[in-house]
């Protein structure tokens, strides 16, 4: 087989290898490659570094659809994104941990912290009364 040729199997081999989600004998019968000649392939240098890049290729182009389905349709998948693209601004969790570390709060006041970030101020009928004693 011609380099050209072998390099087209081989191009071939990893789109299948990746529609298949990394099942190499799906991936082989799919791009008509014996499943001994994949293995070997699956075990270059080159070739992991090729598989790397179109994994990395595939994903920009999903995260495009993702962007443009999160603005056009989908809230759930907005708060997905903003959550994962900037977690210290919309990820609860990690919203919450740097408010404690913060504000030094204790554990009976992590409800009204989980308020807070939620919602802003804490409202009136949530504050501690400072003058009334535990």
């Amino acid at each position: 087989m011609s380099r050209t040729a072998n390099k087209l199997k081989q191009e071939k081999f990893a789109e299948a290898y990746i529609e298949a989600q990394g099942i190499v004998k799906q991936a082989a019968r799919k791009a008509d490659v014996p499943y001994s000649t994949a293995r070997l392939w699956l075990k270059t240098k080159p070739f992991q570094q090729y598989l790397a890049k179109l994994r990395e290729d595939r994903l920009e182009a999903l995260e495009a659809v993702a962007v443009k389905r999160a603005i056009e349709k989908s809230d759930m998948l907005l708060i997905f994104m903003l959550k994962s693209l900037a977690p210290e601004r919309y990820d609860d969790a990690i919203r919450q941990r740097k408010y404690i570390e913060e504000h030094g709060a204790n554990a009976e006041d992590i409800l009204p912290t989980k308020l807070v970030l939620l919602q802003g101020p804490v409202p009136e009928r949530l504050k501690k009364n400072e003058d009334e004693e535990p």
